[in-house]
């Protein structure tokens, strides 16, 4: 990306980076202070409310899986004291259900992790100058949500949608499936069908070609080893698309499945 002709040159726009990644948002700041942006840091969703009751900032980039408090929390708070800021989503997954929500919330993008930071500096200019987000109305247009979310991009699908049906919905190829057998616990090295999981997730988070794969079965794995050891592994797989090894994209194929993700 150039960067000759690109700086916001409006130093009154200031920028509050909500993330409880402190090296990222200590990474992400400094190349938007660069950028022309007057940038603070909150670590944390108390720490974020804390500084929007006590100052003014045009746009909050607010992660959305936080420990001490969910982003969602924080743009509800938000919303009810009439903090007038606007909100860029920042997720480690993306789903239908939680972008509709924000949106409701208020939020104007939803952005997914891994980016680049020139993206996301792109988004925050498109914000001040307050022109329509990318993702209005997801739940109107699912098919063209999901095909934002995906194009172009490493993507772990979290799925019971066959590789074939989710094409003829969606209109995305697959470049491959990750889906369980009905198969023992353990193979013959001993390793957990858990284990086996992480394993090829990992192989596929260590490659560099942009592909979607559809990881299934979560319906299956949670009728063997039950809700909190299947919490266990999905906030594995998270750590990693949080990390930035790839894209995490949820379809919940119930309501239980959502609250496994929630949670």
């Amino acid at each position: 990306m150039n960067d000759t002709n690109e700086n916001i040159t409006d130093s009154s726009m200031s920028i509050l980076v909500v993330d409880d990644n402190i090296i990222f948002s200590q990474q992400l700041s400094k190349y938007l202070a660069a950028k022309g942006l007057s940038v603070d840091i909150a670590n944390g969703g108390r720490s974020a409310i804390e500084m929007m009751g006590n100052g003014r900032y045009d746009v909050v980039v607010l992660d959305l899986k936080m420990p001490d408090l969910p982003g969602v929390k924080v743009l509800r708070w938000a919303r009810q004291h009439g903090i007038s800021s606007r909100f860029i989503i920042v997720t480690g997954y993306g789903d239908i259900d939680t972008a509709v929500e924000t949106m409701k919330l208020g939020a104007d993008e939803y952005v997914q992790k891994p980016f680049k930071a020139e993206e996301l500096f792109e988004i925050i200019k498109g914000v001040g100058s307050r022109m329509p987000s990318r993702y209005r109305n997801p739940e109107e247009n699912p098919r063209e949500w999901m095909k934002q979310m995906c194009e172009g991009r490493k993507v772990l699908l979290i799925t019971d949608k066959s590789p074939k049906k989710f094409e003829r919905e969606y209109g995305i190829k697959v470049a491959r499936s990750v889906h369980l057998n009905d198969a023992l616990r353990e193979d013959t090295l001993g390793r957990t069908k858990f284990s086996m999981l992480v394993d090829v997730v990992e192989e596929f988070a260590g490659g560099h070609d942009n592909s979607i794969v559809i990881h299934g079965g979560i319906s299956r794995l949670l009728d063997i080893y039950g809700s909190n050891d299947l919490q266990e592994y999905l906030m594995n797989i998270y750590g990693m698309a949080k990390a930035g090894h790839f894209q995490m994209v949820v379809i919940y194929e119930s309501p239980v499945e959502k609250e496994l993700f929630k949670a």
